[in-house]
């Protein structure tokens, strides 16, 4: 029995797609994008609506100024965080992009 020595070279070699999955593969290794993506926008839609609630206690009275200070304290927050992660997303999309085109 002959042994190739160029069969023998690439059955040693580690297979790089080995563990790489597909796009449409479930992986357990946390949440999705999507996911990901939903739960922090569902963070700052929840702030607003914090807000705007407290806002409108403010004017009936039922609710004090404190609160109304941290509500807004709350939706300004969120608000900046959602421009810098949505300002970070288009810088890498247009990265893509360049790459792609070029």
């Amino acid at each position: 029995m002959t042994i190739s020595p160029i069969a023998a070279y690439k059955a040693a070699l580690p297979n790089p797609m080995e563990n790489v999955t597909s796009l449409g593969a479930e992986q357990n290794t946390g949440k999705s994008f999507g996911e990901f993506l939903k739960d922090s926008v569902s963070e700052k839609v929840s702030a607003l609506q914090n807000f705007e609630k407290a806002a409108h206690g403010s004017t009936t009275g039922q609710i004090s100024e404190l609160d109304l200070v941290s509500a807004v304290n709350e939706a300004d927050i969120q608000l900046q965080a959602f421009k810098v992660a949505w300002e970070k997303f288009l810088q890498k999309y247009e990265t893509i992009v360049e790459k792609t085109t070029l």
